[in-house]
């Protein structure tokens, strides 16, 4: 098959890297070049359109006709056989607006979400809905997403796409005796991860703040590592945070990490740490599930179709820094809840491999080229 994949985002490359892997023509429209350095020699790649077919668009509005003609001369020049679109606006637009069929798009959650500003301007109440009418098939990640596409699809059928998490390179293991010694960590220090990375949406503002409360709390043998590109204007931030608060010497930032290295500072890790102000349904869980880990989430909508409070977790309100530091407390002082919980969550991992989701993707595209082939 001839895949012409429009995004850029890391499940949009994984998912690339799959196809390619499986021996399919993957062309890749890249939105912007975030993680680029993954994907596989055998992906085609399209960088005309970095920085182009976004939001930012919108104040550039004498350059959507122009892009528009580009997306639609590279789709006649590709001829796909399937165009796969991830994410609404823009890109699921100008797939939409080409009349390219089979045509799959992907949804992420904010996308369709009104909570999240999905229909905020004239443009997006208008296209949104058309792009959702215009696929052969949508995938949603939740079921809360699953009803914003069946307000404008009344017979929808959800069809769930989500993360999921690559079992080929995340898994349960044991601490890394070399990473800890680059961390300068002792093979008994309990270990707390914001794998996230340095963005405000990611609220390290309020982990570092909950991280202090623990400490003064009395624990001394604990540790957080908060990952992500120090090129990051935040990070100055976080450092002087840290610095102010009087806890660097229990709070490293080793920087952004590779994708294939991260599964070792899961396994270094005894619980993570997500609570973002907002999310759809992200990897983070499923990796850490994977690697068996307990987590501390957010109440961030969605979160309920594979977490439950208690038993996966914690579940607190994003802005709650106390309820943090004392579920961080209450996992680290009671092994019996940590232990059950990290045994949940290897079980549930085993229903989130990205390997047999994308294996049904794959089963979609064969099934709407077999339809083409009968209507002619």
């Amino acid at each position: 098959m001839k895949i012409v994949i429009v995004g850029t985002a890391r499940r949009v490359i994984n998912f690339s890297n799959f196809l390619a892997n499986n021996k399919h023509e993957v062309h890749l429209i890249c939105t912007n070049n975030i993680n680029l350095e993954e994907l596989s020699n055998n992906v085609i790649i399209h960088k005309e359109f970095l920085g182009k077919i976004n939001s930012k668009s919108l104040k550039k509005a004498i350059r959507i006709p122009i892009d528009f003609y580009t997306f639609k001369k590279t789709l006649k020049n590709t001829n796909p056989d399937i165009l796969h679109a991830f994410f609404v606006p823009w890109n699921g637009w100008f797939s939409a607006l080409s009349n390219k069929h089979p045509f799959v798009l992907t949804t992420m959650g904010s996308d369709i979400n009104p909570a999240a500003g999905a229909y905020k301007n004239l443009l997006r109440r208008i296209l949104t809905p058309y792009a959702i009418k215009k696929a052969d098939v949508v995938t949603v990640v939740t079921s809360e997403g699953a009803r914003f596409v069946k307000s404008v699809l009344p017979d929808y059928s959800p069809v769930y796409y989500r993360a999921g998490f690559n079992s080929n390179l995340f898994y349960k293991s044991e601490k890394s005796k070399v990473l800890l010694k680059e961390l300068g960590f002792n093979v008994n220090d309990f270990v707390i991860l914001s794998p996230r990375g340095m963005g405000q949406l990611y609220n390290n503002t309020l982990i570092i703040n909950a991280f202090s409360l623990v400490i003064n709390s009395g624990l001394d043998d604990i540790k957080l590592v908060i990952l992500g590109d120090h090129s990051n204007p935040n990070y100055k931030d976080y450092k002087n945070i840290v610095k102010e608060l009087n806890i660097e010497n229990y709070v490293v930032f080793p920087g952004k990490i590779a994708y294939e290295k991260m599964v070792d500072y899961y396994n270094l890790s005894d619980i993570i740490v997500s609570v973002p102000l907002a999310d759809g349904f992200p990897a983070t869980i499923c990796e850490s599930y994977a690697c068996s880990k307990p987590l501390i989430v957010s109440n961030t909508p969605g979160i309920s179709d594979i977490f439950q409070d208690g038993k996966n977790g914690f579940i607190i309100d994003s802005k709650d820094k106390i309820a943090l530091a004392e579920n961080i407390i209450k996992l680290y002082e009671d092994k019996f809840i940590r232990y059950s919980i990290s045994d949940n969550n290897i079980k549930a991992s085993k229903t989130l491999d990205i390997n047999e989701m994308n294996q049904e993707i794959l089963k979609i595209y064969e099934t709407l080229l077999q339809s083409k082939s009968v209507l002619g």
